[in-house]
């Protein structure tokens, strides 16, 4: 299947790249730019030259497929030391990305992304806090769709833990930038995320939901206002 990128500006000098249900961001700086997640790989390398040809710096925000796909495209790529192992053990090779720790920041002149790890959806995602610009990259784990939440690696006590670790620093930004579905979110959807964990935690599970064919059959889709999770069915 051939994956079409589709470019939309969010703003001076930071763009949207998607493709079919998922987004990347592109981040234009004075000296290089810096790509968040690469979708499923497709023409993404020629819409970032497209938007512009400097320097490149790739910045994932977990391993699964449809944030790396485009991995082999470039050169200079970046990623929390433990998405290495689940990488491996998900998509069966080695990701050819240098570590990014907990604190890093990656100034390109134009914004400057501070690395929040923020284990859950996988044991080495991360967000991207650009605390002047008042914003913050979530990938998986911040969404108005439906979070997938079953299957090796995800754990929704640590997610709870890293939803929490976001609550205590919420007033640092205005907006969080969503991988899937609604693209910009209120700092208050990260409340009711950690809710319904709870709630899930505690085993007060709603209704469970259908899932698509393509789904594992014993997988549906438990839902409570704006917050949903793919999760094995109980």
């Amino acid at each position: 299947m051939e994956f079409k990128s589709e470019i939309k500006k969010i703003s001076e000098n930071f763009y949207e790249i998607s493709q079919s249900h998922v987004r990347a961001f592109l981040l234009v700086g004075t000296e290089f730019n810096i790509l968040v997640d690469t979708c499923f790989g497709g023409d993404i390398l020629e819409a970032v030259k497209s938007i512009s040809d400097k320097p490149l710096k790739v910045i994932f925000t977990h391993c699964d497929r449809d944030h790396i796909g485009g991995e082999s495209l470039f050169e200079e790529k970046y990623i929390h030391p433990a998405e290495y192992s689940c990488n491996e053990e998900k998509n069966g090779s080695e990701i050819d990305a240098a570590a990014l720790w907990e604190g890093d920041i990656m100034d390109n002149g134009n914004f400057k992304l501070e690395v929040i790890h923020i284990p859950g959806h996988t044991p080495g995602s991360i967000a991207l806090l650009e605390r002047e610009k008042r914003f913050l990259i979530g990938g998986d784990s911040i969404q108005t769709g439906t979070i997938y939440m079953f299957g090796q690696g995800r754990s929704l006590k640590a997610l709870k833990a890293s939803i929490n670790k976001l609550i205590k620093i919420k007033d640092d930004f205005d907006v969080v930038y969503s991988s899937h579905n609604q693209r910009e979110i209120s700092p208050e959807t990260l409340c009711e995320i950690e809710d319904f964990i709870g709630d899930l935690i505690k085993g007060n599970y709603p209704k469970a939901e259908n899932t698509s064919p393509n789904m594992p059959a014993n997988v549906k889709i438990y839902r409570k206002g704006n917050v949903s999770f793919f999760l094995y069915e109980v």
